[in-house]
């Protein structure tokens, strides 16, 4: 199967971006808590080169400069309940606008596009401790409209859309998952959690849909975990990804016990919808930090490997990212250029070292070094035929 890509790239990029939260309790007491949130969020960009210099051509507008803005407002609260049990929920609303048009070209056509929307909505029940044996808060049931996420975000982590006429594309505050069901179980080591999810297409390269599925972990100590999620798709307008079975495994580990400054993170993920699509991603990364020294540096290397699309068969082995997100800089979009705006986690293998230091407590700093290779570079347009991408 043949597909395209949104292919967009600058020759130099500065942002400058603001992020202030606080919470403000009107009421605490031995019946429960209830608190008025707010989240402000502020990004401006300016660009040299934009679209080797033609983006007038390519997009109908100037991307040299422009300007997100997002503010998210709301409540929350719990009210105790018998034998320790509470009952908890919150909502929320996001105002987000971009001033100017920025450089993905989905605001095309729009003047400085924004929209309010509802963020969350959700209501849920904790056990507290009705269940001593199992543990605090052992249980918890929710639904409605809130954030989940599985691990680094790999595959779970952004259930709602940014950009477009929604405005603010790049901060990407809307996160939310538009539909969840979640049950959790966490007593000791072991964790489960079953979960519908109903999703919008948090970027322009996902699709919307909702998802059913079971996560399981298990922590042998704080720094070592393995988990395993199973996730069925359905209700997208992709036939390849509707029905699509995902099978994702993953280790996060300190491996040798007397070198702890030594840990191991990788997951693999098999995707089958019977005939028509099979594929496989996953990734490796190994990080050491440098404990004692001034800054507390650490520095890491990463392998992600992410199937493309063979055009030249009838299935599609394209790798479907579905509801990825960012944990981290770097972690799940790769790359400030490419990450966010030419390619999606598919078709691509990249290779990461990474150097972080923390020079107050206030403050990270990250430097990254990458380097993309398209799998199946046939896939991107005809006669296309080099792996090397940047």
């Amino acid at each position: 199967m043949k597909k395209g890509i949104l292919n967009i790239t600058r020759l130099a990029l500065l942002a400058i971006s603001f992020n202030a939260c606080a919470d403000y309790e009107l009421v605490k007491g031995k019946y429960g808590d209830l608190a008025v949130t707010l989240n402000l969020k502020t990004a401006g960009f300016a660009e040299a080169n934009p679209w080797f210099g033609q983006a007038q051509e390519n997009i109908g507008d100037s991307a040299n400069f422009w300007w997100e803005v997002s503010t998210e407002a709301g409540v929350k609260g719990s009210l105790n309940l018998f034998g320790g049990t509470e009952l908890y929920g919150a909502y929320s609303f996001i105002v987000a606008q971009t001033v100017g048009h920025d450089a993905s070209g989905l605001s095309n056509g729009l003047n400085n596009p924004g929209a309010i929307d509802t963020e969350k909505g959700y209501a849920g029940w904790r056990s507290g401790s009705l269940f001593p044996t199992l543990g605090k808060n052992a249980i918890d049931i929710s639904g409605g409209r809130q954030n989940y996420h599985i691990g680094s975000g790999f595959l779970i982590y952004t259930g709602s859309a940014n950009g477009r006429s929604q405005g603010a594309y790049w901060i990407g505050s809307r996160q939310a998952f538009k539909e969840t069901v979640i049950g959790r179980f966490n007593s000791g080591p072991v964790k489960a959690e079953f979960f519908h999810l109903g999703f919008h297409a948090a970027r322009e390269f996902n699709e919307a849909g909702s998802t059913n599925g079971v996560n399981l972990e298990y922590s042998f100590s704080s720094k070592n975990t393995i988990g395993f999620t199973y996730l069925h798709t359905y209700n997208t307008d992709n036939p390849t990804a509707d029905g699509l079975d995902i099978f994702d495994g993953r280790v996060d580990v300190t491996p040798l016990p007397f070198w702890p400054q030594l840990t191991l993170n990788a997951e693999y993920a098999f995707e089958k919808n019977g005939t028509e699509a099979q594929s496989n991603g996953g990734f490796a990364k190994i990080n050491y930090e440098f404990r004692g020294t001034p800054w507390s540096p650490s520095i890491s290397f990463r392998f992600t490997g992410l199937q493309g699309d063979d055009p030249d068969t009838i299935r599609d082995e394209g790798f479907n990212p579905l509801a990825y997100g960012m944990s981290d800089w770097g972690t799940w979009f790769q790359g400030e250029i490419i990450g966010e705006y030419v390619l999606a986690n598919s078709n691509l293998f990249s290779y990461l070292v990474g150097l972080s230091t923390k020079p107050v407590k206030t403050l990270d700093m990250h430097l990254f070094y990458y380097h993309f290779n398209i799998h199946q570079p046939e896939s991107l347009a005809d006669n296309v035929t080099a792996h090397s991408f940047a």
